[in-house]
């Protein structure tokens, strides 16, 4: 049996897809701007430095999507990848 495995943030994309999923949440309103990229930084930041929270974060980054329709969140995930990861990929 083969096996693949892929990196895909700072790998096959020069971008982080989960912070740059937050910022794309930001530019379709669905949450406030303010509070939420400090959050996402924040995030972002104990990540970076192997702190991360998963619980936290996870709770943090599915609660402007547990509202959504299931139509919603086709439209946004598909507009992510035509706008933020395609034009991203190496």
């Amino acid at each position: 049996m083969n096996l693949a495995l892929f990196d895909l943030d700072l790998t096959l994309l020069p971008i982080d897809s989960d912070h740059a999923w937050g910022e794309f949440m930001l530019g379709l309103g669905w949450v406030d701007a303010a509070t939420f990229r400090a959050g996402n930084d924040a995030f972002y930041a104990a990540y970076r430095a192997g702190r991360l929270d998963i619980v936290a974060y996870i709770a943090f980054a599915t609660a402007p999507l547990r509202d959504r329709s299931a139509a919603e969140l086709v439209e946004a995930r598909q507009r992510f990848m035509r706008e933020v990861v395609t034009p991203a990929l190496r």
